[in-house]
């Protein structure tokens, strides 16, 4: 069975290409974008929610700490809210 890496980026605006032409020399491709920097809907009452899988919760706090440090670590130029989601396969194991 295959099994990816994921990793979720922020790039500056106007280096999309650039960018994204690194990563895919290393061996990530591209699966999705999406505006970061939203706030979560409030948690559902206990018994309510729907099951999480824990690869996507982990996407959602990677996507937050990206947020986080992109406030405080703010360049002067311009910069988009978009988060890149890039996957790449892990080796088979042996």
């Amino acid at each position: 069975m295959q099994r990816w890496e994921y990793k979720v980026v922020s790039f500056r605006a106007g280096t999309y290409t650039a960018s994204l032409n690194a990563y895919g020399l290393e061996g990530w491709e591209l699966i999705s974008v999406t505006e970061g920097g939203q706030e979560a809907p409030p948690a559902e009452p206990a018994g309510r929610s729907i099951p999480m899988p824990r690869a996507i919760g982990r996407l959602e706090d990677a996507a937050a700490r990206i947020n986080k440090l992109g406030a405080k670590n703010a360049p002067a130029e311009a910069t988009t809210n978009l988060l890149w989601v890039l996957r790449r396969p892990l080796p088979e194991e042996s």
